[in-house]
């Protein structure tokens, strides 16, 4: 069964993209522009006296793809202002990256963000 957070970050995302988010790959040939988002690392805290803490941190990669260079730019930024209007996890983004994939001549840009969630 899914995390709470992938589910909250799965209903954020379906926002963007006509709904194309796909959790950790896209389907053959999918509709652009998508994105795909992963869970890349994720921990529990926990306290001195090794209890669980309250939140729990997870890293995230969510790619975003076009046919255009300022089509994955401009999806990017949607993804963004959905991130920070999540009410229940704080996200905050700590890389990014424009790439082109020459074999499918394809826009992305390749996001990672730090989650906190209970």
């Amino acid at each position: 069964m899914a995390s709470t957070l992938k589910i909250d970050l799965a209903t954020v995302l379906q926002t963007l993209a006509g709904g194309r988010m796909y959790p950790a790959m896209a389907p053959p040939k999918p509709t652009l522009p998508y994105g795909v988002f992963l869970q890349v690392v994720g921990r529990p805290n926990t306290t001195l006296d090794a209890h669980r803490a309250g939140l729990t941190r997870r890293l995230f990669q969510i790619d975003v793809y076009d046919d255009t260079y300022l089509g994955a730019d401009t999806l990017h930024q949607q993804l963004q202002a959905a991130m920070a209007s999540a009410t229940t996890f704080k996200a905050t983004q700590i890389s990014e990256r424009d790439l082109y994939e020459p074999d499918t001549k394809r826009h992305r840009v390749l996001t990672e963000w730090s989650i906190w969630a209970p």
